[in-house]
Protein backbone atom coordinates (compact mmCIF):
# COMPACT_ATOMS: atom_id res chain seq x y z
CA UNK A 1 0.00 0.00 0.00
CA UNK A 2 1.53 3.70 -1.10
CA UNK A 3 0.33 6.47 1.23
CA UNK A 4 0.13 10.31 -0.20
CA UNK A 5 0.24 13.26 1.75
CA UNK A 6 -1.97 15.97 0.33
CA UNK A 7 -2.67 19.34 1.68
CA UNK A 8 -6.50 20.37 1.10
CA UNK A 9 -7.78 23.44 1.50
CA UNK A 10 -10.29 24.00 4.28
CA UNK A 11 -13.43 24.34 2.31
CA UNK A 12 -12.70 21.27 -0.26
CA UNK A 13 -12.18 19.34 2.42
CA UNK A 14 -15.40 17.74 2.72
CA UNK A 15 -15.66 17.38 -0.79
CA UNK A 16 -12.13 15.62 -0.57
CA UNK A 17 -13.23 13.01 1.70
CA UNK A 18 -16.43 12.27 0.24
CA UNK A 19 -14.58 11.68 -2.94
CA UNK A 20 -12.20 9.01 -1.37
CA UNK A 21 -15.09 7.30 0.71
CA UNK A 22 -16.74 7.31 -3.00
CA UNK A 23 -13.42 5.60 -4.38
CA UNK A 24 -13.48 3.24 -1.19
CA UNK A 25 -9.72 4.48 -0.63
CA UNK A 26 -8.59 4.48 2.89
CA UNK A 27 -8.86 8.39 3.95
CA UNK A 28 -8.31 9.88 7.44
CA UNK A 29 -8.31 13.33 8.51
CA UNK A 30 -5.26 14.47 10.25
CA UNK A 31 -3.41 17.73 10.87
CA UNK A 32 0.08 18.69 11.89
CA UNK A 33 0.10 19.63 15.63
CA UNK A 34 1.26 23.05 16.64
CA UNK A 35 4.57 23.42 17.93
CA UNK A 36 4.29 24.71 21.57
CA UNK A 37 5.84 28.62 21.82
CA UNK A 38 7.72 26.60 24.94
CA UNK A 39 9.18 24.09 22.84
CA UNK A 40 10.12 26.63 20.22
CA UNK A 41 11.71 29.93 22.83
CA UNK A 42 13.69 26.28 24.47
CA UNK A 43 15.08 25.24 20.90
CA UNK A 44 16.24 29.07 20.03
CA UNK A 45 17.96 29.19 23.35
CA UNK A 46 19.05 25.92 22.80
CA UNK A 47 20.67 27.31 19.58
CA UNK A 48 22.72 29.94 20.47
CA UNK A 49 26.42 29.66 20.82
CA UNK A 50 27.66 30.93 24.68
CA UNK A 51 29.10 34.11 24.22
CA UNK A 52 32.70 34.22 24.21
CA UNK A 53 32.62 29.99 23.54
CA UNK A 54 32.46 28.82 19.33
CA UNK A 55 31.54 25.48 18.06
CA UNK A 56 34.14 23.12 17.03
CA UNK A 57 34.35 21.65 13.89
CA UNK A 58 33.90 18.11 12.78
CA UNK A 59 37.72 17.92 11.99
CA UNK A 60 38.60 18.88 15.26
CA UNK A 61 36.46 16.48 17.62
CA UNK A 62 36.66 13.27 15.61
CA UNK A 63 40.11 11.97 17.01
CA UNK A 64 38.66 12.61 20.70
CA UNK A 65 35.90 9.50 19.73
CA UNK A 66 36.98 6.19 19.78
CA UNK A 67 35.38 4.02 17.56
CA UNK A 68 35.56 -0.27 18.05
CA UNK A 69 34.78 -2.55 15.13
Amino acid sequence: MNEVLVRIPGQKMKFFMELMQQLDLDAEECSTPAIPEAHITEIRKRNKTPEGQEFLDWETVRDDFVFEP
